[in-house]
């Protein structure tokens, strides 16, 4: 793994946590958990996907998606399934 894979894993990994509702998909991904699972034939096999877009590519496709997210306040909202609208959280 480079120094980039490992920052990409770091910072998706920090958005886990935060048990935001995203879900990420991608060869990375899909060899990150492979490999720590000890898949390693599978794993070595992903090399060369077709499509796989490389670092700099989704880096710049994540930072343009995040950076709308990071520098914006939210309220706790709460969905109401029989209204179908949001609705302030109350404690």
């Amino acid at each position: 793994m480079n120094e980039r894979e490992k920052l990409m894993y770091s910072i998706i990994s920090n958005i886990s946590r935060t048990e935001a509702p995203l879900i990420f998909k991608g060869a990375l991904i899909t060899k990150l958990i492979l490999k720590e699972n000890g898949f390693k034939q599978i794993y070595d096999r992903l090399k060369g996907i077709e499509g796989k877009p490389d670092f700099e590519n989704l880096y710049t496709y994540l930072s343009k998606f995040f950076k709308p997210f990071a520098k914006r306040e939210y309220i706790e909202r709460i969905w109401d399934s029989d209204k179908a609208s949001w609705n302030e959280l109350k404690e």
